[in-house]
């Protein structure tokens, strides 16, 4: 896994800073009792928080990748790019409405399988892209068609 330092360096590609967020989004949810639903964050005694919040301690899907997008700073990019990611697998793949339907009928194995899915969608791009030798601007990476 990258360091913070690199990620937010030039020399590192969207790719790798999506797939550090979305590596750290799951690290937050696990285990199963760090992830809630009907709310972004609680803190321990159950009370709504602000995911970015001191006392915040369980997330729901949306509210842990915000937690993790602002602690990262990793840059619009990589910001933009995921949640879209995101947003569009819980529709192809759940046929869902919304990120939030898939995390609060679903559940906790359908919120894992969505970061896992879009967790092997970014290696293979990165292997991808390190095969043909070509690291993508954010500007690129942004306008790039999954």
């Amino acid at each position: 896994m990258q360091t913070l330092q690199y990620l937010r360096s030039g020399k590192a590609t969207t790719n790798e800073r999506m797939l550090y967020l979305v590596q750290h989004i799951r690290k937050l949810l696990t285990p199963k009792d760090h992830w809630i639903q009907g709310t972004y964050a609680q803190d321990k005694f159950g009370a709504y928080t602000e995911p970015n919040g001191p006392d915040a301690a369980t997330f729901c899907l949306t509210g842990a990748y915000v937690r993790i997008r602002d602690k990262a700073k990793l840059g619009e990019a990589a910001n933009t790019v995921l949640w879209k990611l995101i947003s569009d697998t819980c529709q192809t793949e759940y046929h869902r409405s919304s990120v939030t339907v898939v995390n609060d009928i679903d559940g906790y194995e359908s919120v894992l399988d969505v970061l896992s899915t879009i967790e092997q969608m970014v290696m293979e791009r990165i292997r991808r892209d390190g095969d043909a030798g070509a690291a993508r601007t954010e500007a690129e990476e942004v306008g790039a068609k999954w």
